[in-house]
């Protein structure tokens, strides 16, 4: 079953370089927030410290994914030309869309859950 999501930016509008990663992991994009399961901030190049600082100040309590504790923020050096940075970037997706089914052990490095 695909899982609602929408990726974020640090301007809180839509951040679609990696929404094909996040298809191929499972993910059903949508445009609203309050449509998601989870929210997923990424901003390139950001690390966890620096989206934490921000992201902060965009989420709305009421969103279902704030409600359900499922906002997660990644901390990746995406690059489209980089297959392991995909592939990285791919598994950290799927682990957050899919818990329990996939562990790769990034959690806490590569990507956090916000609201935990």
């Amino acid at each position: 079953e695909k899982v609602p999501v929408i990726c974020l930016g640090l301007n809180n509008q839509v951040q679609s370089s990696i929404h094909s990663l996040i298809e191929m992991a499972g993910g059903q994009l949508v445009a609203d927030a309050n449509e998601a399961k989870i929210v997923l901030y990424f901003e390139a190049n950001h690390d966890i410290g620096n989206l934490l600082g921000k992201v902060a100040s965009l989420i709305d309590p009421s969103w279902p994914a704030v409600v359900y504790k499922r906002v997660f923020l990644l901390s990746a050096n995406f690059s489209s030309n980089n297959t392991a940075n995909i592939l990285t970037c791919f598994e950290d997706i799927a682990e957050m869309l899919h818990p329990g089914s996939f562990v790769y052990g990034n959690e806490g490095k590569e990507w956090v859950n916000f609201v935990a």
